[in-house]
This record gives structure tokens, sequence and C-alpha cells, in this order.
């Protein structure tokens, strides 16, 4: 049998207005979350080794996937496989020479499919990362909610519509600066 004051005897049945709140509530964690881990996703690069490369990629909506070679090589421009494209800047490589720089990419333009692989690699991590970020920032206005309660809420709800004296200082116009 429950005590008096447990959990179990102070339990209330959900009402509608308590499932409308919950869904409020989901739906702007939805709406924080998914944009703000849009915007990180976009806005964000990562560094990994391609072809011997100390490489920069950058994910886009372009759908084509840049490559910026530098200098020495024409840059290079390619459907991607999907709507998200990625930008990749070849930085520094440890190459002694042109020829074997060329050799390089010449192996790797007969079986591109590893450094595919490895760009693809680095933007599903990029996009977990920010899914999870954005999950993060996505709660916190939910916790604000939650954590300053319904007095709180009530208290700011009135002070927001009763309008005061101080909220109309800022209205008044300087007359002598019109003339």
């Amino acid at each position: 049998m429950a005590r008096p004051g447990s959990l179990l005897l102070r339990w209330r049945r959900p009402t509608w207005s308590r499932w409308r709140r919950f869904a409020a509530l989901v739906l702007v964690w939805l709406v924080v979350a998914l944009g703000s881990a849009t915007w990180m996703f976009f806005h964000s690069s990562r560094t990994v080794d391609l072809a011997s490369h100390e490489t920069v990629i950058r994910p886009t909506l372009s759908g084509y996937a840049e490559m910026h070679t530098g200098p020495l090589l024409p840059d290079l421009r390619v459907p991607s496989r999907n709507q998200i494209g990625v930008d990749v800047d070849l930085g520094g490589t440890q190459a002694s020479s042109l020829a074997q720089l060329v050799q390089r990419y010449a192996f790797i333009a007969s079986h591109p499919e590893g450094q595919i692989d490895r760009v693809e690699g680095a933007l599903a991590q990029m996009a977990v990362a920010a899914g999870l970020r954005g999950a993060v920032i996505g709660l916190l206005p939910v916790l604000g909610w939650v954590v300053l309660g319904p007095r709180v809420r009530a208290e700011v709800r009135t002070a927001v519509r009763r309008p005061s004296a101080v909220s109309y200082t800022h209205l008044t116009l300087p007359t002598s600066d019109l003339v």
C-alpha cells in the first residue's frame, strides 16, 4: 500500500491542456534543435588526411563536390551522390617532387572510392556532432520554461502586459531636434 504523500498518490491523469503543453514543449525543442543543428553543420569544417594532404572539408548545399587543388592543378567540380555537397581544400603535402605528386594523384584518380568514403565518413561524423549539439541547445528553452515554474511565468506575463511609465519613456520624441 502506498504511503500518504507518495508519488503514486500524487500522480494525476494527464488532461488535454497538459498534453497540449507537452506537445508545445516538444515542438519548441524540435524547432530549436533542428535549426541550430543545421546551422552548426553547414558552418563547420573538419581537417582530414586526404591524398597525403592536410585537407579541410566543409559541407555545402550545392550538390557538388568541389576540390580546390592549389596553384599547380586546376580545381575539380563533380556532382555529389546526394543533395549535400562538399568543399574540399587541399592543404600542404609531404611530396618531395612534382612527379611524385602527379603519381599520387593518378593512383587516387584510378581508385577514388577510399578517398570518397573518407570524406563521406567525416561528413557523417560532422552531422552526428551537430545533431547532438543541436539536441542539447534545443533543451535550453524547454528547461528554462520548466525551471521558471508557473508562478514566475505568471508574474512575467502580467509584467509584460501591464503598461508602465518606464516602458513609455523611450517613445517620447525631443521636439527641439526636429526643427
